[in-house]
């Protein structure tokens, strides 16, 4: 039996208050004339800041300010003050644990007496699970892998909050659900490294375990930092279990996340695959840097307000909420990091290596890192031909797979299986194909309905020997 909170009610103690009400304390934690108000005004707090901050305060230390305790005892109408009972102290202890435990800071169940610990089974150690291997590269911190009834929990919300399960591609494993889950209760960004974040987390482990590592000059293993997603699909996977997740710890609403998807999307449809290494970037500072400067502005304003009498959205229970709104409103941020370089690349009087740093590189579809060095005659030829999208690709059938754009088209809706997509055109069932006709590229039939025969070729089509000027792409 376990002297700690169940891990599924670890979100609900947001404050010192609700830590101290499951010691048993008794009273007012703001009222220090009583044995809960006591202790509160002890740690010198009102008992309205969160555990996290108590959480920091080692178990040693939290022992060596229970000696300075005094509990008011009422006795005639008049207060004195006294050593805490036993059962008191156990209490008081008590509440330095759980504010450790619940912003899962790793914590040992304390020793048995020797005469228990003889007739005790061992326990099996407990999985434990590092940051880093999962979440974010350069996060070294492990903590314990979250317990099968908060799993499951977890999957019941999102059950409850979407009305179905999320589909295999947008679950997370216990291990994404645990260092997610660690980033909500201590209260940083929940920042999520796409090198290492992924849909089927499991099958990726072992990929990011051996390309994270090489052998240097001295045959020593040194680890290397993994690149981020090579475009905005494979980036939309990856925000899709962030998403999942999100929605599962109540933290962050649907409509939000799906907003802040729709902000990159639209960027990556007004600049092109060309400038996806410069939005990466920005997407990377934007959930990582400034997420944590807007939650921060948020509670200064909300403070401010309530000083004055009013009333702000910033809530400091899901704070992310206000953060995710307000990440696609920075216009300033976006100017700076994305649309002004962007335009200057498009406009070729500035290289992408000038304005690419090296905090959120990507890797290319050929797996060879960002491209930052000058391309060659061929590969600039190859690059304006796919920059310019005029290009058709045509399948074994004589039909269309792709767009002009290069995005591949569904297949279900050539056939009329398939006809829910959402607001830019994209199938809704996998959000990266197009509802698009493989005849005529229509969006109001499928190729089974439409009256065109398939093409023969792709408009960029140019016979050979033909006279100067045939065979000119048509726009």
């Amino acid at each position: 039996m376990t002297i700690d909170p169940p891990q599924a009610d670890w979100p609900s103690f947001k404050t010192l208050a609700d830590v101290i009400k499951f010691t048993g304390l008794a009273g007012d934690p703001a009222d220090k004339d009583t044995q809960a108000g006591s202790l509160s005004s002890l740690l010198g707090s009102d008992g309205s800041d969160h555990p996290r901050v108590f959480a920091m305060i080692s178990e040693d230390d939290f022992s060596k300010i229970l000696e300075k305790w005094k509990v008011p005892v009422v006795s005639g109408g008049a207060v004195t003050q006294q050593d805490p009972t036993p059962r008191q102290s156990g209490q008081g202890a008590l509440v330095g644990r759980t504010c450790r435990v619940v912003v899962g800071l790793n914590v040992t169940q304390p020793s048995a007496s020797p005469a228990a610990a003889a007739v005790t089974v061992s326990a099996a150690p407990k999985r434990k699970v590092k940051l880093n291997a999962v979440i974010n590269q350069t996060d070294d911190m492990e903590v314990d892998i979250l317990d099968d009834q908060a799993i499951t929990d977890a999957y019941a919300r999102y059950t409850k909050k979407i009305g179905a399960a999320p589909p295999p591609d947008q679950e997370l494993s216990s291990e994404q659900l645990t260092t997610l889950h660690t980033l909500f209760q201590s209260g940083r960004a929940p920042y999520t490294d796409m090198a290492v974040w992924g849909p089927y987390h499991h099958r990726l482990a072992k990929k990011i375990r051996l390309k994270g590592i090489r052998l240097n000059a001295q045959g020593e293993i040194i680890p290397v930092e993994i690149q981020g997603p090579a475009d905005f699909e494979a980036w939309r996977e990856s925000y899709s279990v962030f998403r999942t997740g999100c929605i599962m710890f109540g933290q962050i609403s649907p409509a939000r996340l799906d907003s802040y998807e729709h902000h990159i999307r639209s960027y990556h449809e007004r600049y092109g695959r060309s400038c996806w290494a410069l939005l990466y970037q920005a997407d990377v500072r934007a959930r990582l840097e400034l997420a944590e400067r807007l939650r921060r502005q948020g509670k200064e304003e909300m403070d401010a307000a309530i000083a004055a009498g009013g009333t702000h959205e910033f809530n400091p229970a899901t704070p992310w909420e206000y953060v995710w709104k307000m990440l696609v409103k920075d216009q300033s941020f976006w100017h700076k990091e994305l649309e002004e370089p962007a335009l200057l690349i498009l406009a070729k009087t500035q290289r992408m290596a000038h304005v690419l740093g090296a905090d959120a590189a990507v890797e290319t579809s050929g797996n060879a890192g960002t491209d930052r060095t000058i391309p060659s005659s061929a590969t600039t030829a190859k690059r304006k031909r796919e920059d310019n999208v005029r290009q058709h690709v045509v399948g074994e059938d004589g039909l269309l797979t792709h767009n002009r754009r290069g995005a591949e088209l569904c297949r279900g809706f050539q056939k009329g299986e398939c006809v829910e997509k959402d607001r830019s055109g994209f199938c809704a069932k996998n959000g990266r194909t197009r509802h698009q006709c493989a005849k005529c590229l229509s969006e109001e039939h499928g190729a089974q309905s439409c009256p065109q025969s398939a093409p023969k070729h792709p408009r960029t089509f140019k016979p050979k020997g033909g006279r100067k000027g045939a065979g000119k792409s048509r726009a």
